[in-house]
């Protein structure tokens, strides 16, 4: 049986989809496949964090887990198990 494929996106493909900049129609082909599982690390989340919460506000920040587990992404098993510092992980 051959391993699964696991992509493991940085921060600046997620703010690409994000913010529709040039790269976006790349992550989007990967999400939308079903042969793979699309991953986020928790310092690609937290950075892809304090990018909207500089750029836009808090309270817009505090929307990404949603936001990236509707795009199909799972998370890091660590922030998952809880054990990130974060308030907007958990």
């Amino acid at each position: 049986m051959p391993a699964e494929n696991v992509f493991v996106f940085d921060a600046c493909a997620i703010i690409a989809l994000l913010d529709a900049e040039p790269g976006a129609e790349v992550v989007e082909t990967l999400l939308a496949g079903d042969s793979h599982r699309c991953v986020i690390s928790i310092l690609n989340l937290c950075e892809v964090y304090y990018h909207i919460y500089r750029r836009a506000d808090q309270q817009r920040a505090d929307k990404l887990r949603g936001v990236l587990e509707s795009y199909g992404f799972e998370l890091d098993p660590i922030a998952e198990a809880g054990l990130c510092p974060f308030r907007f992980i958990r």
